[in-house]
């Protein structure tokens, strides 16, 4: 048993990792690793601490039976275990009990361990050691050793524990690795480039570059030094080189990170290969193993190159090295761990199989003293000779030679049932074609490295992966290009993977089913991957993008938008650009060539949070600017924009006659901790106004009572028989004002915990942004906003919800990710109202106070208009993860076998480009995409997409010369197109184009021929979308799939019987809202009874289909109003349709460049109404009452009615508008009686309206 000696403990740990201590050392008592845990429990010092990695920085070292070796600074025993095994005594060195109580807890059974507890400078041993082993502890040593020099003192220390011809063992981390220049922060500190600048400041802790560490050792009396290379570190190492093989055996594999402070500037792995040309590799590699010695010795073997497969489980687990003995080198393979033996035998036995071809042969090894060994070839690998042809770019010759390997290596192959029982052990249960050609038995690792050219035979190395039952070969080839594509850079630019695949019959629906085989193979059979939950991303950082970015800052991209009568859009905007100096800055718009102009909108810049102070504006005219979007009023002239797009609107009574805009002031680009002292300073500001307002009306409370008194004094003289009662009087008036008043109100429920992250009224605008939680709710159901006065509820309006798994991390309430609320709406409150998030049921309701507005002068009843709409991506994210249970279909393998053109018609927009394209990227599909820049005006428009076409192959840019429209641009596009056709409108939305399909004869049978044009009208909406918003859930239509859809109908059906059986509450009187007061017009009361009958209806019919085990009969008696309904309405678009098909197949240089086609809007109600009917009449049809299905029937084909007739009504009133607005009407007493109705109305709502002086 091992010794635990406290000799030299003083009773004090000087550093620990915490409480985690604890967990370690109970793992370490119940011989528990991380691996035996839920992963859910694990952290990562669990794994830190006791992964098998660790040990391979010197499980590889030839350490023998009878060296003694001292561990300096052994903390949990990380590799304390493995030098046991290897050494014949160990005694270990640790400063605090508690990491020793874990060593000894690991590693109590090894007989040759003694740990002593305490510090190394007051220690004495008896003897000297062979080894001394400093793991990951000279770069403290400034911390813990006295002396101007402590690393020389320290260094001189371990010295005089060794024996004349012993050996320090160090690792540590180079302070000029490539990771930390790649973006990796310094490990000790977490601090980017802190090694590289020289730790400045720092006093505890450095690492040294390589020829620091030589001179180090040397200045220490170490002058014989030997360096090794731990890659990816000396931590978690899986390779370890030396001078010999760094260049050789390539150095520089993709490695997982652990920490998600790691910034992607850029690739590694091309660093190291260009640092490799330069021959300057060995001083930026990331760590050190350096052997230091203060005499010469040489050895028998010299390890030159070791591959550790630690991750492995133990029954694979080999270690394989590559050594010098006498001028010879070999590669060895051997046992990590002696549950591998068995799999090392079998390699001798694989050495001699066939491999089912002539012209290649698997080398031979030789087994002695428990090793594998092979001669180490010369010559050029497969993979050199494809990399030369690559590299010269001869893509024929570099197919002829893949296709010659798979030719003669697979000569044996044939069709023959792959899916045995030992198959599915290996590569899982997951079926793949039934046609595959297969051969046994089957190298499944063949890799081109491993396969060796020679004149007259060809030998293989590495067969460790042999299996005798059959694979397919498509699979060994699969895995063979896949390894060429990663390796070798220049491969993509000469033939895209999937066309390489493709060469040899591989389709995606292959590469989805050899996908997981090879996972099924590495992680489930072989056993990699025990770290794989705890890899962190790389965080993307592009220097460019920051370099801009605070160039920007000194840049000022401004524009204008007019809106000509159809509002805002890209076209009608104009662009002033110039250079900030000293943050202030003046723009200049001239619009004197620009007729009807009926609003101006101002956006300072795009892009940042901004600070905007405006000091003069200059329109010809009185003009104001009103900022909009989520902002706050700094001061009368500043204001701060807390989104990328604030913007004014250019309030000007006239802005037809305004020929020039000039803009003057100071602009400010907020950063966060910006954001966060404006928020601050506001909510101070906002105490402090409550604060006086509090005062004062405290005043005037105290004057109006003093007055009182006063006069009732006064009125006491004049009826003295009253004096007595006015005393009383006198005295609860100033009893009442001395104390402050109790506000009656409906109170905040204390459970509910939560924050207002944002609140701001301004302008009748109120927006507000918080969370709220109460855990005493089982559910807290859909939340709403809700105002009171008092304690009387005027009106409930819906919220959109806001996931914010901050709040769940923060409470540990996973359920509280939902807790998250915005409220953007259009409110004018008669007098002072407060706020509520309301949430629970009727009889169980809870309340949390977001705040109160003032009341709107002249306003006599409340009035809520949403600005932002509540049915957003929040509610619907609720929506499907709480009803949509299965998992989206997957779709069938051919369709990603379809090769498509993707057209995007582009006219500005740049600041979408980075989320449209990475979108278009993700799909499966093969696909080439042609953009078409419709002249866009912003120039940074065409250097974006100029940069994007040059660095992606699938690319096609066209550039029209001249602004031709949304139309012209489409068709453009589909000239280009030689594949289906997938458009993707970046530009004017709205727009129905002409799609031509050059697979129609594919696809129909015909014999179209290429060149002929056929159009198709894109589908407005499916019928199931159709379905659900006549059922009243418009939101979920818009954005969720059919499968999807369906299967929260169900959960729908479901919920609704729960809530029918709900004993029913009475809610409180409250004030009739707007909405209220329209529900008892007669007409609206009868179309919301025809809709909640068709509503009821559905319900049942699901409810009936969804729990009963037989489907009920069809049956379309009853439904004659629907079938006479839909006959009409098909004659009366027959009748009145315009040939659109013709008008769309307008050739492009004949189309009006600036005209959108839009459909005649009744044309579309009765298109709608023609496709709901039919989506709606089978389900009808499945009613088995025959009353309730004439009475729904009926109900649904009125509803219909009403809205196509409302429909044409709009339309002839629009029409009647228009005449008016053109000035075709010349009744002046009408015009003047629409012109003062609309002064009234703006007037009265318009905030910003300003009353003209005739």
């Amino acid at each position: 048993m091992a010794e635990l000696n406290l000799d030299y403990y003083t009773a004090k740990d000087h550093y620990s990792d915490g409480d985690i201590e604890e967990t370690l050392l109970k793992m370490a008592q119940e011989g528990k690793s991380f691996e035996d845990l839920p992963e859910d429990e694990v952290s990562f010092p669990m794994v830190y601490h006791f992964s098998g990695l660790r040990e391979n920085i010197l499980s590889w070292y030839p350490l023998k039976e009878t060296d003694s070796v001292l561990e300096i600074g052994a903390g949990c025993g990380a590799i304390t275990g493995m030098l046991c095994r290897k050494a014949g005594h160990v005694t270990s060195v640790e400063l605090s009990k508690r990491r020793a109580d874990i060593n000894y807890a690991r590693n109590r059974d090894k007989e040759n361990l003694t740990i002593m507890v305490g510090n190394l400078n007051d220690m004495t041993f008896p003897e000297k050691f062979d080894y001394v082993v400093v793991n990951g502890v000279l770069e403290y040593a400034m911390s813990f050793t006295e002396g101007k020099t402590p690393y020389e003192t320290f260094l001189q220390r371990m010295g005089a524990y060794l024996k004349p011809e012993g050996r320090l063992l160090i690792a540590i981390e180079n302070r000029l690795g490539l990771k930390y220049f790649a973006g990796a922060p310094e490990d000790h500190t977490d601090l980017h480039f802190f090694g590289i600048n020289g730790y400045p400041g720092n006093q505890s802790v450095r690492t040294f570059s390589k020829n620091e560490l030589g001179e180090l050792l040397e200045n220490s009396g170490f002058p014989f030094l030997h360096f090794y290379y731990p890659y990816p570190d000396y931590k978690f190492p899986t390779e370890i080189f030396t001078d010999e093989s760094l260049y050789t055996n390539s150095y520089g594999r993709n490695y997982p990170v652990y920490t998600d402070k790691t910034a992607d500037l850029f690739s590694e792995h091309a660093g190291v290969k260009a640092f490799e040309k330069e021959k300057i590799l060995s001083s930026f590699v990331n760590s050190f193993l350096v052997e230091a010695g203060r005499t010469e010795r040489q050895e028998k073997e010299e390890i030159l190159y070791v591959k550790l497969n630690q991750e492995r489980k133990e029954k694979f687990r080999l270690l394989t090295k590559i050594v010098r003995e006498n001028g010879e080198v070999r590669a060895e393979k051997e046992a990590m761990v002696p549950e591998a033996e068995g799999f090392l035998k079998t390699l001798e036995k694989l050495g001699a199989e066939k491999t089912g071809s002539d012209k290649y042969k698997n080398l031979p090894c030789k087994a002695e003293n428990g090793k594998v060994s092979y001669p180490l070839l010369t010559g050029k690998t497969l993979h050199q000779e494809i990399a030369e042809l690559a590299h010269e770019g001869k893509t024929g010759e570099l197919k002829g030679l893949l296709k010659n390997f798979h030719r003669d290596f697979f000569q044996s192959r044939r069709i023959m049932d792959y899916r045995t029982k030992e198959f599915c052990e290996v590569f899982g249960k997951y079926p793949g074609r039934t046609d595959y050609e297969c051969v046994c038995p089957a190298n499944v690792d063949l890799i081109c490295s491993n396969i060796f050219m020679g004149e007259s035979q060809n030998q293989i190395i590495d067969y460790e992966w042999m299996f005798d039952f059959p694979v397919p070969v498509n699979f060994i080839m699969w895995r063979l290009i896949h390894e060429l594509y990663t390796h070798i850079p220049e491969l993509p630019q000469l033939i895209h993977e999937d066309d390489m695949m493709a060469e040899f019959e591989i389709g995606y629906t292959d590469y989805e089913i050899f996908m997981k085989w090879t996972m099924h193979f590495v992680y489930e059979y072989v056993g990699c991957g025990s770290l794989l939950p705890f890899e962190q991303k790389k965080v993307p950082v592009s220097v460019t993008e920051l370099v801009n970015r605070e160039r920007e800052k000194h840049q000022m991209h401004s524009k204008i938008y007019y809106d000509l009568g159809e509002g805002f859009c890209e076209e009608h905007t104009l662009y002033a650009e110039g250079k900030l100096t000293g943050n202030r800055f003046r723009v200049e718009f001239d619009l004197s060539e620009i007729e009807g102009i009926k609003n101006l909108r101002w956006n300072p810049a795009n892009g940042h949070f901004l600070k905007v102070r405006i000091e003069r504006l200059d329109c010809g005219c009185s003009a104001e600017l009103v900022p909009q979007g989520v902002h706050m009023k700094v001061d009368n002239s500043t204001t701060a924009f807390f989104t990328t797009d604030g913007f004014y609107l250019i309030d000007v009574t006239h802005p037809e006659n305004v020929d020039r805009i000039v803009i003057e002031g100071k602009l400010d680009c907020l950063e966060l901790p910006d954001v966060e002292k404006l928020l601050a300073f506001e909510k101070e500001r906002e105490v402090r106004r409550e604060q006086e307002r509090v005062k004062k009306e405290a005043e005037r409370a105290a004057k109006q009572a003093a007055e009182e008194a006063a006069r009732m004094q006064e009125e006491a003289l004049r009826h003295p028989g009253k004096k007595a009662q006015v005393k009383r009087l006198v005295k609860k008036v100033l009893h009442y004002h001395t104390e402050p008043a109790t506000v009656m109100g409906v109170e905040a429920t204390p459970t509910c915990m939560g924050s207002v992250d944002f609140f701001h009224y301004e302008n009748g605008t109120l927006n507000a942004i918080g969370w709220a939680f109460d855990p005493t709710f089982a559910s807290m159901g859909q939340p709403r906003i809700v105002f009171y006065q008092g304690t009387q509820k005027l009106q409930e309006a819906s919220c959109t919800t806001i996931y914010r798994t901050d709040v769940a991390n923060a409470i540990g309430k996973p359920e509280a990710e939902s807790a998250g609320f915005s409220f953007l709406a259009t409110v004018l409150a008669p007098a002072e109202t407060s706020v509520f998030l309301e949430y629970g049921t009727a009889a169980d309701t809870g309340r949390f106070l977001i705040g109160k507005i003032p009341g709107t002068r002249d306003q006599k009843e409340l009035l809520v208009y949403a600005i932002e709409d509540p049915k957003s991506i929040g509610n619907l994210r609720h929506f499907k993860q709480r009803h949509i249970r299965s998992a989206r279909k997957a779709y069938p393998q051919a369709v990603y076998q379809q090769k498509v053109d993707v057209i995007v018609p582009v006219y500005n927009g740049l600041e979408y480009f980075d989320a449209l394209f990475s979108g278009i990227e993700k799909t499966k599909v093969p696909y080439r995409l042609i953009i078409v820049n419709d002249k866009s005006p912003d120039p940074e428009v065409g250097k974006y997409l100029e940069k994007y076409a040059a660095e992606h192959d699938n690319v096609v840019l066209l550039n029209n010369e001249t602004n031709m429209g949304f139309l012209p641009s489409v068709n453009r596009g589909l000239k280009m197109a030689e594949n289906h056709v997938a458009l993707v409108n970046a530009g004017r939305a709205g727009s129905r184009v002409a799609i031509k399909d050059n697979k129609i004869n594919e696809l129909k049978g015909g014999n179209k021929k290429m060149g002929e044009n056929k159009t198709y009208r894109i589908p407005r909406r499916q019928k199931t979308s159709e379905f659900l918003q006549a059922v009243g859930l418009k939101h979920v239509a818009m954005d969720a799939d059919p499968e999807d859809i369906m299967d929260a109908m169900y959960d729908l059906v479901e919920e609704k019987k729960v809530e029918d059986e709900e004993k029913e509450v009475q809610p409180a009187p409250q004030i009739k809202s707007e909405e209220e007061k329209m529900n008892n017009d007669e007409d609206v009361k009868e179309v919301k009874e025809a809709l909640s009958s068709v509503k009821d209806a559905l319900y049942s019919i699901l409810a009936s289909n969804y729990t009963k085990d037989e489907e009920a009969e069809e049956n379309e008696e009853g439904m004659e109003s629907l079938d006479e309904l839909e006959e009409e309405l098909e004659e009366e678009v027959e009748d009145a349709e315009i040939d659109e098909i013709e008008s769309i197949e307008e050739p492009a240089e004949e189309m009006n460049k600036d005209e959108d086609y839009e459909l005649d809007e009744v044309e579309k109600t009765k298109d709608s109404a023609i496709e709901l009917m039919r989506a709606l009449k089978p389900i009808i049809a499945y009613i088995p009452n025959k009353k309730e299905r004439k009475r729904v029937s009926d109900n649904l084909a009125k509803v219909l009615k009403n809205q196509v007739k409302d429909a044409k009504a709009k339309k002839k009133n629009s029409s009647v508008y228009s005449k008016i607005v053109s000035g075709r009407a010349s009744d002046s007493a009408y015009k003047n009686t629409n012109e003062d109705i609309g002064a009234k109305i703006a007037e009265m709502y318009n905030p910003h309206y300003k009353k003209e002086v005739k």
